[in-house]
């Protein structure tokens, strides 16, 4: 299927826009907005169609990254762009100080951007200010560019009238400056940064997607570093507007994406300890706010904590690629309560504390499996992932609602619980055109385990098919509570432990060599795909219970050892049970094997 309609609808639904609303922003149909997302029109798109769009792509792409997926998707040419659709793209076109058609290119481009402008401001006026942070993001950045042009045509002028005066001495830059007549706070730094008008300084890398001129960092510290200004700027921004938090997320997440995605010119190692303690950084912020807000005698406010907490949770979710389970507790356990307290109030703030709230309680769902001894584990999961469908259903988001089923069903599915069945179902009946391929892909491949465990070969059978045909070329644009449970190594996991399971309800077929050959697969994986060793260690241990299946000694004895090690170093009780519970099976099919009498050795 093509990844245009799903892309836009996701764009759409992150910026909490109904079809009507968006419409209303870009100056078309509400079907038509309904026939992009649904991939009805075809490509590549011409005339009107063209201009929508263009359009949708000036109030809902928030980044260069973000804004050249979208033409890719959409085939449209970048290098065919008009002048004024790179305008509304971002691509801020450049004009080189002291041309001869410096003065007539920076009217023309002033001109624009007044247009651009007001057509953004009347449309942010008929909806309302506070229902698009998107579009008020847009209208700062024209604001902010047209105010840049007009200075640069007020600089030149006053150099054609007055003297230069070429020894004049350098001044250092107060510390507080006034624009137009309004004081601003901070200094401004070699155009690095631009102030708002609360005074708040901000990247301009946030507002322009223009190349920049400095070389990249040859180290992953300082690439790093340069990422947490920007998103501490981003957070500050969002707390100045009182800004709906979803948006940010996704912000935050595309950002910390890119950890992933830099190319380290140094050291990797170094570059994997700098991700981590940007990450960290990030996760514990909440719990160094709320410090200082307590020793000053101040309460939490839902203005300044829910951005933070926002950060923290997007941060939290990356941080469970690794083995930070102690880490992420701390900081979840810190702001947790204050999120369930404001999602049982009756304010603007409640929507977003209920989607905080139901990303928490996963995370400590998860954080119960793995550090609590079974049955305890099971039992803790299960309660966390349940009121986790409870705060989704009430974000109504049903991103978030469909990814909390799927945990909850999980938990029932480890306690042996025909329920899980149930919450798959639901999720399944959730499932839209709209809905990101990776979330779909998921979703199928966990409830063809369910299907299985319970002996319901066909529909098992049914739901590997499908998660492998939806399973998307490119793994993009859903949120890290979806990425950080999905992915490749995800779906060849749930594959397997499928045919597992069949295996168990019908051991004469050939279902224990089908979960040998989908486990496999796993050593066919790009190097470049970020997979949490929380799964890696999983894998590992289903391929030792496969072999036990197939009574492959050398391969159950070399996947037992790994298995046993990763699960200390992961520091998961549930993968060390795993582990055992295999050694144990492994007894019963070589009772007198000194091979694995001896394998006792890492685990007493």
């Amino acid at each position: 299927m093509r990844p245009f309609g799903p892309f836009l609808a996701n764009l759409r639904s992150t910026a909490g826009l109904s079809l009507e609303e968006l419409a209303r922003l870009v100056d078309t149909s509400r079907s038509t907005i309904s026939r992009l997302e649904n991939n009805e029109v075809s490509q590549p798109f011409r005339g009107t169609i063209r201009k929508v769009v263009i359009s949708l792509a000036e109030i809902l792409c928030t980044s260069r990254i973000e804004t050249e997926r979208y033409l890719k998707h959409a085939n449209i040419d970048q290098s065919l762009l008009t002048e004024i659709e790179e305008i509304q793209l971002g691509f801020v076109p450049h004009i080189v100080k002291g041309s001869p058609a410096e003065v007539s290119d920076l009217t023309r481009l002033a001109q624009t951007y007044t247009q651009l402008l007001h057509n953004l401001q009347t449309r942010q006026a008929e909806l309302g200010s506070g229902k698009a942070p998107h579009l008020a993001v847009k209208i700062q950045e024209y604001t902010q560019a047209l105010h840049d042009m007009q200075k640069r045509l007020s600089d030149i002028s006053q150099k054609q009238t007055q003297p230069q005066q070429e020894n004049a001495q350098e001044q250092p830059p107060e510390p507080t400056q006034r624009r137009e007549g309004k004081p601003i706070a901070g200094y401004q730094i070699d155009d690095s940064f631009v102030p708002l008008e609360n005074g708040i300084f901000v990247p301009v890398s946030l507002f322009s997607s223009a190349p920049s001129t400095k070389e990249v960092p040859a180290d992953s510290g300082t690439h790093l570093s340069e990422a947490l200004s920007r998103i501490f700027a981003q957070i500050h921004l969002w707390q100045a507007h009182h800004w709906p938090c979803q948006a940010l997320h996704r912000l935050l997440d595309m950002e910390m994406h890119m950890f992933d995605e830099m190319n380290p010119q140094s050291d990797p190692e170094e570059h994997r300890v700098s991700r981590r303690n940007a990450l960290l950084a990030l996760a514990t912020l909440p719990v160094s706010l709320l410090e200082v807000m307590r020793s000053h005698q101040q309460s939490a406010s839902p203005e300044e904590l829910l951005p933070v907490c926002t950060a923290s949770i997007t941060a939290c979710w990356h941080l469970m690629a690794g083995r930070e389970f102690e880490a992420i507790e701390r900081a979840v356990t810190a702001y947790l309560p204050h999120l369930i307290r404001w999602a049982q109030q009756s304010s603007p703030h409640r929507p977003t504390a209920l989607h905080l709230a139901a990303q928490g309680y996963l995370l400590m769902g998860i954080i119960a499996l793995h550090k609590l001894a079974m049955p305890t584990s099971f039992q803790a999961r299960l309660a966390y992932c349940q009121q986790a469908v409870e705060s989704a259903r009430g974000s109504e988001d049903r991103t978030l609602l469909i990814m909390a089923l799927a945990h909850v069903a999980t938990a029932y599915y480890d306690m042996g619980q025909p329920t899980g069945v149930q919450a798959y179902q639901e999720a399944e009946s959730l499932l839209t055109e709209q809905t990101a391929p990776l979330l779909r892909s998921r979703v199928f491949a966990s409830a063809a385990r369910v299907y299985a465990r319970f002996g319901q070969v066909q529909e098992a059978l049914y739901r590997i098919g499908e998660a492998r045909a939806i399973y998307p070329s490119i793994v993009a644009d859903a949120p890290s509570f979806v990425t950080a449970d999905s992915g490749l190594v995800p779906m060849i996991l749930q594959e397997g432990l499928a045919y597992l399971a069949l295996g168990h309800h019908e051991p004469t077929k050939d279902y224990y060599t089908m979960a040998e050959k989908a486990l496999t697969q796993i050593e066919r994986v790009p190097s470049t795909v970020v997979v949490p060793e929380r799964f890696l260690i999983w894998v590992v241990n289903e391929q030792a219970f496969t072999a036990i299946k197939v009574k492959n000694l050398d391969d159950f004895e070399r996947y037992f050892i790994q298995g046993m090690q990763g699960a200390n170093i992961l520091g998961s009780q549930k993968r060390r049970q795993e582990a055992i519970a295999n050694w144990k099976e492994a007894r019963k099919v070589w009772p007198n094997e000194k091979r694995v009498t001896e394998l006792a050795d890492l685990f007493v």
